[in-house]
């Protein structure tokens, strides 16, 4: 493995000019500063602007093609539109429908759970009547 890395170094090495080997007549696309511009560079040549003030007209066909895509547009977003209304409908009327059936399971629901909170209330003061006489009897020996 060192062998092919000291032969890619060597490689390298060979292709590669050292920076003091360069010379500035190896840019000739750099210029000095008072050195007057020579021909411009293609991409800095003079734009013919009529071709963009004018632009051609599109063919008859894209633009009917054009049409009916905008239009194919429409008719998609007005069906889901209307598959939209159509499902929250739906589930508005299955609510509506059922709303009286959730009203009495939670009548029933509430019943039974005031009983289980009344028993817990009663408890509750129970265990702090039995708090206070321990607190009582330990620090004041009353009791």
């Amino acid at each position: 493995m060192d062998d092919f890395m000291d032969s890619l170094v060597k490689e390298v090495e060979g292709n590669v000019k050292p920076i003091r080997s360069v010379k500035m007549e190896d840019f000739d696309d750099v210029q000095t500063e008072n050195a007057a511009p020579s021909e411009p560079k293609p991409a800095f040549r003079k734009v013919d602007w009529s071709v963009y003030k004018n632009p051609p007209s599109p063919a008859p066909a894209l633009v009917q093609e054009t049409k009916s895509v905008k239009s194919d547009d429409r008719d998609i977003f007005l069906h889901v539109h209307h598959e939209n209304v159509r499902c929250y409908r739906n589930t508005q009327a299955v609510i509506n429908e059922n709303s009286s059936q959730i009203k009495q399971e939670l009548k029933s629901t509430r019943s039974g759970l005031r009983g289980w909170l009344i028993l817990l209330f009663i408890l509750t003061i129970l265990n702090l009547g039995a708090n206070a006489f321990l607190i009582l009897r330990m620090v004041f020996g009353i009791i």
